[in-house]
């Protein structure tokens, strides 16, 4: 019986682990700017460890937020959210052509390795750019994973947060470090073409989608 108790005692204790790392697991792994962008630079092998790092430092950072309940300033500011919304569809319009034009003026991956790379800081801005120039990333990690997370005592939060940016963690490596393993095949004409048609399509969706979109927190 007392081995039955510590037995659900530990169940008890790693259940706010397992809800933060299933839900946020379940809102990241998806077609969109950030994991296209991700997909790209690991078939590029520009600066995979660093951009996948910076990727999980920002989740954990917008968890953190919500599961704090620092979230409800946001939700204070409406207005926030629409400033972000249409900087969103700009930035997301500029990058779908630039993706689209990538993907019918180059032979193959390896005209662009023949090329300079670009500066980190202009990866580590665009990365800002498809990171956070979207409303729907406030709405899934502060406002829907943080306010999940936030119904737990300090311990809890703390396990809630640990394994929510455990799921950020395997994904976005596995995407990075994957298009990178696979970049021999991927860095050819076609699919190399094919990765650039997609990430445009993507970006020109998700700019519509938030020229409708209704912010609502």
């Amino acid at each position: 019986m007392q081995l039955n108790f510590q037995l659900l005692g530990s169940v008890n204790i790693l259940l706010p682990f397992l809800k933060g790392f299933l839900i946020n697991a379940g809102l990241i792994i998806g077609i969109g700017a950030q994991n296209a962008f991700i997909l790209q630079l690991g078939v590029k092998q520009h600066y995979v460890f660093i951009t996948t790092t910076l990727c999980v430092l920002l989740d954990t950072t917008l968890i953190t937020i919500g599961v704090f309940g620092i979230g409800f300033l946001v939700a204070q500011h409406p207005h926030f959210l629409n400033a972000i919304r249409y900087a969103g569809i700009l930035f997301l319009i500029g990058y779908g052509l630039i993706s689209l034009r990538t993907a019918y003026t180059t032979t193959g991956l390896h005209t662009v390795h023949n090329a300079p790379p670009p500066s980190f800081m202009i990866i580590f801005l665009t990365l800002l750019g498809v990171s956070l120039l979207n409303p729907q990333v406030y709405l899934d990690t502060v406002f829907i994973v943080g306010s999940l997370g936030s119904n737990y005592q300090q311990s809890g939060k703390i396990l809630f947060i640990i394994g929510s940016v455990i799921a950020s963690t395997l994904w976005f490596f596995a995407l990075g470090y994957g298009g990178k393993k696979f970049s021999p095949i991927l860095s050819k004409k076609r699919p190399w073409k094919i990765v650039n048609s997609i990430t445009a399509f993507i970006m020109f969706a998700m700019a519509v989608s938030l020229v409708f979109v209704k912010i609502e927190i």
